[in-house]
């Protein structure tokens, strides 16, 4: 459970092992994860069978997130503007991930950006970084996230910059559905969805700008 600092933290990577279910241990980790969140707010990217138990627990729906699932085999025209997220000053990127995020993250984001096999695309325009994203391995493909950008044309610029380094592959992204200039850019690309989650806040919805959020970072870590 990552705190991010001392008003926001996000429970995530809740799992109890099926040969130990009902015994309640999943409540006891739940109320210790309460203790040590303390005052904070806090945010969960919940499966929607649980949503009814963590709202008991005090959490309160924000809005439900989509993973959508497809397979790029077209190559996409490169555009000048976008460059290695390396080039980026990382005070650069941390700014603008701080505007698309609760809290900040900076050791979190300098390790998620490097991490082995992701690459990482920013895109510039009149020397303003406009949005960004990371395509990271999986055990089964590839998940694009984050995808943050300030408008459907850069989102739809750096997804096609991201696919194009594993076409044929299958790729996973995660949509907020309040954006539906995200959504409507899952249909033109023949996105199916897979997998639904309620994004559940424990004090209050912080109120990020989902109109410029494509993908979630990870429904584990927010």
């Amino acid at each position: 459970m990552p705190v991010y600092d001392e008003s926001f933290a996000f429970c995530g990577l809740y799992i109890v092992d099926p040969a130990y279910r009902g015994r309640g241990f999943g409540l006891s980790l739940t109320k210790a994860s309460l203790d040590y969140i303390g005052d904070r707010n806090a945010g969960l990217d919940g499966v929607e069978a649980m949503a009814e138990k963590y709202a008991r627990l005090g959490y309160r729906r924000a809005h439900r997130s989509t993973r959508h699932s497809f397979i790029p085999k077209q190559q996409q025209a490169p555009m000048r503007e976008i460059v290695s997220l390396s080039q980026v000053p990382f005070a650069t990127l941390a700014a603008y991930d701080r505007a698309h995020f609760f809290a900040p993250r900076d050791r979190f984001l300098e390790r998620w950006v490097s991490q082995p096999h992701a690459v990482g695309l920013a895109l510039i325009d009149d020397a303003q970084l406009k949005g960004y994203g990371v395509l990271r391995k999986c055990r089964v493909g590839h998940k694009i996230g984050p995808l943050f950008a300030d408008a459907p044309d850069i989102a739809e610029a750096l997804l096609g910059a991201l696919c194009n380094n594993a076409l044929s592959e299958q790729f996973f992204i995660d949509i907020p559905e309040p954006n539906q200039a995200g959504l409507k850019l899952a249909a033109k690309h023949g996105m199916s969805p897979v997998f639904a989650c309620e994004r559940m806040y424990l004090r209050g919805d912080p109120g990020l700008p989902l109109d410029q959020i494509y993908g979630i970072t990870s429904f584990e870590a927010g």
